[in-house]
């Protein structure tokens, strides 16, 4: 009786023993084998704002135009003042348009910026498809956010990722999101879709499209919101406080057709009481300097005239003969950041 009783214990404990390893195992599976991320693939925020989906940028059916739709024109006209003075969301090119006539520029963005190897024909194929696919969870407009991926990275996915040494705030991936992700050739699409949404959703550290379009109400004011972390109260939408002076027109151009066209800002150029303006014969935009010990924004209204005036731009420096080269000291507050322009 006393044998029966041991055997039964034994098997009792090899059974308990088992289970415990299979749990073990399966907890290993789940945190270090490779997922899709199914339980987060969309996220749940979404634009809410009535004005934001009338003034442009939130869309109630986002994988469609639901205004505008033209072919759009390479030029770049100069937009300063508030948000009512930019182009009318009537006025934006076609999604598809947008993202053909961008291919030439998308397709050696790595290579022209010394950035790495280009992006294949495969991985631009994703970044199309899952901007559409965040544009439906998100209510974003998915020109807006195609926009901004052209603003801030020029769709490469080896876009450096630029750091705050004072803030520690890391500005990686596609849209230079807060604290956000970054590429991983290993999970491509996982990875892309992760820095788009990190970039229109937000992440736990800072906004994303999402946030800026529910507080502001429209595209542009939510494009500087992106990039500076704030609209002055003004509502001058070329008041970078610290950030880029030209964010908020250079996307406009995007949504109207820019490509490549000579863009023609500089501090002095968005000086006018708002509208669209001539900006004379500059093609160099001046970064504003931040002098974030005082709390107060300066500007740099001398630097158009130097050959190597800082190109505003993610963290990087044009010199004179064009090339990029990391500043690792570009200043970044709460969501604020340099944009890589044009």
């Amino acid at each position: 009786m006393g044998r029966g009783t041991g055997s039964l214990c034994k098997r009792i404990f090899a059974l308990v023993f088992a289970a415990a390893i299979v749990a073990v195992i399966v907890a290993v599976c789940v945190v270090y084998i490779p997922r899709d991320h199914d339980e987060s693939r969309w996220l749940k925020d979404q634009v809410t704002s009535t004005a934001a989906f009338n003034n442009g940028g939130g869309s109630h059916r986002p994988t469609v135009d639901e205004y505008g739709g033209g072919a759009g024109k390479d030029e770049y006209k100069l937009y300063t003042g508030k948000a009512s003075t930019f182009p009318k969301k009537e006025d934006w090119v076609a999604f598809d348009d947008m993202w053909e006539n961008n291919q030439k520029l998308i397709k050696t963005s790595c290579s022209d910026h010394g950035w790495g190897e280009n992006n294949s024909n495969k991985e631009n194929s994703i970044i199309k498809n899952e901007i559409q696919a965040v544009a439906k969870a998100s209510l974003v407009d998915r020109r807006f956010i195609l926009a901004i991926v052209l603003q801030e990275s020029k769709a490469c996915l080896r876009v450096k990722t630029t750091t705050s040494a004072r803030f520690s705030i890391a500005n990686p991936g596609l849209m230079q999101s807060h604290n956000g992700s970054s590429f991983d050739r290993k999970h491509s699409e996982t990875s892309i879709r992760k820095m788009i949404q990190d970039g229109t959703q937000g992440t736990a550290h800072g906004d994303g499209l999402v946030q800026t379009l529910n507080q502001f109400g429209n595209a542009y004011a939510a494009a500087r919101g992106y990039n500076s972390g704030a609209v002055a109260k003004s509502g001058d939408l070329d008041d970078a406080m610290g950030a880029t002076t030209c964010y908020a027109s250079d996307v406009a151009n995007r949504l109207t057709g820019w490509v490549k066209a000579q863009m023609k800002c500089s501090e002095h150029s968005t000086t006018s009481g708002g509208g669209e303006t001539s900006a004379g014969k500059e093609s160099t935009r001046a970064a504003p300097v931040s002098t974030e010990e005082q709390g107060t924004p300066s500007r740099d209204t001398t630097a158009k005239h130097d050959t190597a005036a800082r190109q505003v731009g993610g963290g990087t420096l044009a010199s004179g003969d064009g090339a990029y080269h990391p500043d690792s000291n570009a200043p970044k507050r709460r969501r604020r950041r340099w944009s890589r322009g044009s």
